[in-house]
């Protein structure tokens, strides 16, 4: 996500793990080319200019593009929805949609709400 700065790297395996390194992929959702991807970062854990981080993504607007490296390939996505979601609130992981889900906690140093962002492949 050039706009906000953020160049992370997506990890599998362990969430901890994971979320110290960069995004996670949640287990068992889709990949860019099949299925809802999800991924998962923490918002405050490193603060800015640390480019693994979600800390901006309040930030991102409808319309913009965000860009997944995945298994040696580019794929571009479009965001077409923002919204927040209550952490207990997992449709965010429905597989039934082809698209890329990213989330973090919000508002800005709470974990009381989840920061949604839906794109589509373009």
């Amino acid at each position: 996500m050039p706009q906000i700065g953020v160049f992370a790297p997506i990890k599998e395996g362990d969430q901890n793990q994971a979320l110290r390194e960069g995004v996670w992929h949640e287990t068992y959702t889709g990949t860019p080319d099949r299925g809802n991807m999800v991924l998962a970062g923490h918002r405050f854990l490193y603060l800015p200019p640390n480019n693994t981080t979600l800390y901006n993504l309040d930030e991102v607007k409808i319309g913009e593009k965000i860009y997944v490296f995945w298994n040696t390939k580019m794929y571009t996505f479009k965001i077409s929805s923002i919204q927040t979601v209550t952490p207990d609130d997992l449709h965010i992981l429905d597989q039934s949609s082809h698209q890329l889900t990213i989330y973090t906690c919000t508002p800005l140093w709470t974990a009381a709400n989840r920061l949604v962002v839906i794109s589509k492949l373009i």
